[in-house]
């Protein structure tokens, strides 16, 4: 028997995975050099990761508020962050940016970690960010590798 506090919530996993559909879907686009309309699919793969960075640090701040202030100024703190890191790569290289966010998504899962280590952060939640995070990286790193040409 499952423990119910473990289970990742329905609703949270489907939306989660729609959430993944314009990272592959831009991705492949990328490697397969497919035009996309109103810009290159590297640009808006980079803008994309950039919204969903801030939304995940909204998600820290949620949590955080949940918990009282039992995090203080780290878990607020670490709940604007991705945004401050997310924003700023839009100005960067493609190459860069996509680098920047995949770093910066792969850091914040291993916060996230911590926080469900630490009970911050229901169990569940854990298991969601790895898989979803780990598609995330997926989909980044094959966006830098089809943007540098062969090897």
């Amino acid at each position: 028997m499952t423990n119910p506090h473990s289970e990742i919530p329905r609703p949270a996993l489907i939306l989660g995975i729609a959430g993944l559909i314009p990272f592959f879907g831009l991705a492949a686009a990328i490697t397969l050099h497919l035009q996309v309309p109103y810009g290159s699919a590297s640009l808006w793969l980079v803008a994309y990761g950039a919204v969903i960075l801030s939304f995940m640090g909204g998600a820290q701040w949620g949590l955080a508020t949940s918990n009282g202030t039992s995090g203080g100024w780290r878990a607020f703190g670490v709940s604007v962050v991705p945004a401050l890191i997310g924003w700023p790569a839009l100005f960067l290289p493609i190459t860069w940016a996509l680098a920047t966010l995949s770093v910066t998504f792969a850091s914040l899962l291993a916060y996230d970690l911590w926080t469900v280590r630490r009970r911050e952060a229901p169990a569940w939640y854990g298991q969601l960010r790895l898989g979803l995070t780990a598609a995330v990286v997926l989909c980044l790193t094959l966006a830098i590798l089809a943007n540098r040409g062969p090897l």
